[in-house]
């Protein structure tokens, strides 16, 4: 997990920063092993390292109430994590104002898809594509 924070103007002074973004690696799992992955990932990693959707879940509400307003799912692969599409309505739900997806969008657990168009996350959802591939 990696947080993204930015000065406050009023808080700038005394050092505090303002938490907001998130970025949550949900898997190192990933259907290809490409060279340049800067998360080391691969078909033969678990699903899991440790953290559960429980824990997501949490993560997701927490970060919010302290006041960050943006999350980026990555990976591995997130869509294929099962339950992605889980975690799309609840940050949907928290109102993130920005929900973004970090994909190869090679393969995808089932139900991703219709997750994405149900969410309600439409208008603040950006899935953004890696084309290159391994080789």
């Amino acid at each position: 997990m990696h947080i993204a924070t930015q000065p406050q103007s009023t808080a700038a002074a005394a050092g505090a920063a303002q938490f907001r973004h998130l970025w949550l690696e949900l898997t190192r799992k990933c259907n290809l092993q490409c060279v340049h992955c800067y998360a080391n990932s691969g078909p033969d990693l678990p699903i899991s390292d440790g953290m559960t959707t429980h824990d997501w879940l949490v993560l997701l509400r927490s970060s919010r109430a302290e006041g960050c307003s943006s999350v980026q799912f990555i990976g591995g692969e997130p869509l294929i994590y099962p339950d992605l599409p889980l975690l799309l309505q609840e940050a949907s739900s928290l109102n993130f104002e920005e929900i973004e997806v970090f994909t190869i969008r090679h393969t995808y657990h089932a139900g991703v898809g219709s997750a994405i168009l149900e969410a309600q996350c439409k208008d603040r959802l950006v899935v953004l594509l890696a084309y290159k591939g391994a080789p």
